[in-house]
């Protein structure tokens, strides 16, 4: 019973790890395909930029930005909470259920990677983050599934 704890404490540490570093990489990504996506429209079209166009990029990268950051941040949170259950500490009272709403998001998402493949250019890249977004799923599977485990481990030796 010892060691199946210590084998679910050690990947609960493991998955909070692989959450943190998923996090940098939504912030990459999105930094990634605005850029991408901006100048690639912009070299294809030859346009020069006006004032209004330049504002509008501005609103649009801010906006990224601030989605990017609050994805981020909730990586973080469950990151943190995952390795500090690890640890043997307390966790957030909104751990578990902002995992499960993550978990549903996620899912919900997937759908949109249908279409995406139809694009000779950019069928690879949608490849991979397809991958990590399904990673990304088991990852927070794993956290829930460890977090009852070992709620439930603790029961049975109350008893």
């Amino acid at each position: 019973m010892k060691e199946k704890r210590t084998h679910l404490l050690h990947n609960m540490y493991i998955s909070g790890v692989c959450i943190y570093i998923l996090g940098f990489w939504s912030i990459v990504k999105t930094y990634m395909s605005f850029y991408l996506t901006v100048d690639e429209a912009d070299f294809l079209d030859n346009v020069v930029e006006s004032e209004d166009q330049k504002e509008v990029k501005l609103i649009m990268f801010l906006t990224l930005v601030f989605i990017a950051l609050f994805v981020a941040a909730w990586h973080l949170y469950i990151g943190a909470n995952s390795i500090r259950i690890a640890r043997g500490k307390s966790h957030g009272k909104l751990f578990i259920p902002m995992t499960i709403v993550f978990i549903a998001i996620n899912v919900s998402s997937l759908s949109t990677y249908a279409d995406k493949f139809d694009d000779p250019y950019t069928w690879d890249t949608v490849l991979v983050s397809l991958v990590v977004d399904i990673m990304l799923l088991f990852i927070l599977a794993e956290i829930v599934y460890i977090f009852f485990a070992l709620k439930k481990q603790k029961r049975k030796l109350k008893e």
